[in-house]
């Protein structure tokens, strides 16, 4: 969102979710902009390993201009099973 309007993706983007697991490991994983003009985040088994609170962020580069956009910084709670 951008002031409160859907942040227009326009397809020159390349996305990721990048972070920390629990356990302090970095995470940097592609995610895909489907055809509603939505990014989607696949939750990897790498990044569902360890239980425990990890901080993410969604990052935007854009090809074209070379300008980088990072979400607010959020948590992903895994729980063992």
């Amino acid at each position: 969102m951008n002031n409160s309007q859907p942040y227009p993706l326009i397809g020159s983007e390349w996305v990721v979710l990048r972070g920390k697991k629990p356990d302090n490991h970095t995470i940097f994983n592609h995610c895909t902009i489907n055809t509603n003009k939505e990014i989607v985040v696949e939750l990897t088994s790498q990044l569902l390993a360890v239980a425990g609170e990890g901080i993410y962020e969604i990052s935007l580069y854009d090809v074209d201009s070379e300008e980088v956009l990072t979400s607010f910084p959020f948590i992903i709670y895994v729980y063992e099973w």
